[in-house]
């Protein structure tokens, strides 16, 4: 079977008019009304009747374009890894990034970009997690880093790694928190962060069951700020546990150990563009340079 007559079949469906089919197909009219033709000898039915206004579909047309729009759309994909394996993809990607880059792979992930998709151009846009949804939302990203639960459609996402959160003190407050209760840490100095960061969700969620509210008393929009005013003893914040186990951080923090907050690290994409090659490559990358640390897909 012929795919350049499926194509026809289904360009005069959707448009019910073969000159536009043959516009679409970059053809000439008599060459659209053969492939047509041909489908029809080969399929044994009519799958157009003429109308007054253009070509409308027969019952039995009807039928045959549910199987032809799937196999059309199967194609596409095949051709579309096939450029995607040759590295044939070209374009511009931009990303919303957050944290710090180790944490993201993003070094690694943009090295292999660039080996593997050279033709793509790459813009990094730094911000929060809030603000890395609405970008994508939006149009002014591609794709984007997240901290948080799975967002609803449009949104697409794969799961990078998990995170679990601690409350960490400066190093010279170590005996005042070690008995602490929660109540006692939420009259701690508090340094929070904007609505659009995951660690003001996560910061409300600790404390919301108990009907509490952190002493916020500054606000900072970054990891590396937030570590270093707890360290000068401004007072205690919601990080990564990782980060307490650091040479660089762990002596001049001190862990509230009573309770860890866990969350995930997304990379999400609008889903109206998972069959964009841009997206699948990025996609393909950022899944492989992750590993091992992926564990699950949404």
């Amino acid at each position: 079977m012929n795919i350049s007559n499926l194509r026809a079949f289904a360009a005069v469906a959707q448009s019910g008019n073969i000159t536009q089919a043959a516009k679409f197909l970059h053809l000439s009219q008599p060459a659209v009304s053969g492939q047509i033709r041909a489908l029809e000898v080969e399929l044994g039915g009519a799958l157009f009747e003429r109308t007054p206004t253009g070509m409308k579909l027969t019952r039995f047309g009807e039928e045959i374009l549910v199987d032809v729009e799937f196999i059309n759309a199967r194609v596409n994909s095949m051709l579309a890894r096939a450029r995607l394996i040759r590295g044939e993809v070209s374009g511009r990607l931009r990303v919303a990034t957050i944290v710090q880059p180790d944490f993201l792979h993003l070094g690694e992930f943009m090295r292999v970009m660039r080996d593997r998709f050279p033709l793509v151009d790459v813009e990094l846009h730094h911000g929060l997690s809030g603000q890395a949804v609405d970008k994508v939302l939006s149009g002014d990203v591609t794709v984007g880093f997240y901290i948080g639960d799975i967002p609803e459609p449009p949104l697409s996402a794969i799961t990078l790694r998990k995170i679990v959160y601690v409350v960490v003190a400066p190093a010279s407050w170590a005996t005042r928190i070690q008995d602490a209760s929660l109540e006692d840490i939420a009259a701690l100095p508090w340094i929070s962060t904007p609505k659009q960061g995951s660690r003001y969700h996560l910061v409300k969620k600790l404390f919301r069951s108990r009907g509490l509210k952190p002493n916020n008393v500054v606000e900072a929009d970054s990891e590396s700020t937030i570590l270093s005013l707890v360290a000068a003893g401004v007072g205690v914040a919601l990080v990564r546990e990782e980060v307490t186990r650091s040479p660089e951080h762990g002596a001049q923090l001190a862990v509230w150990d009573k309770v860890r907050q866990e969350s995930q690290l997304l990379f999400i994409y609008h889903a109206s563009k998972v069959e964009d090659l841009v997206v699948r490559a990025a996609i393909s990358v950022m899944t492989e340079v992750a590993n091992p640390d992926i564990e699950g897909q949404g």
